[in-house]
C-alpha cells in the first residue's frame, strides 16, 4: 500500500511599504491609507507592513535592543501564516 501524501499550498502576499523616516516615526503618510484600502480590496488575505529603510539603517548602526527589522517582521508574518511553532531547546 502506498503512503498517502498531501500537499498544502499556502500563498501569502506581504506588501512592504517604504516610508520616509519622518512618516514612519509619526506613523502617518498621505498614501498609506489609500494603499491599505487597495490591498484590502484586491488581496484581502495579504499583510501590509510599513517600514523605513533609512530609519532601520540608523537603528541598526546604533544597536537598539528589541527592534524588529523589516526582515524579522516579514519572517514572523510568514511563519505565523504557516502555523509553524518554534520551541527553544530549553523548553523541550
Amino acid at each position: 500500500m502506498k503512503p498517502f501524501v498531501a500537499s498544502i499550498i499556502v500563498i501569502l502576499q506581504i506588501y512592504l511599504v517604504n516610508l520616509s523616516e519622518k512618516d514612519y516615526i509619526r506613523k502617518k503618510n498621505k498614501w498609506l491609507a489609500k494603499i491599505k484600502a487597495w490591498v484590502d480590496e484586491n488581496d484581502p488575505s495579504a499583510v501590509l507592513i510599513p517600514f523605513s529603510g533609512v530609519f532601520e539603517l540608523k537603528v541598526k548602526s546604533v544597536g537598539v535592543d528589541g527592534f524588529l527589522s523589516i526582515e524579522q517582521q516579514a519572517i514572523h508574518v510568514g511563519v505565523g501564516a504557516l502555523g509553524v511553532v518554534f520551541l527553544k531547546a530549553s523548553t523541550l
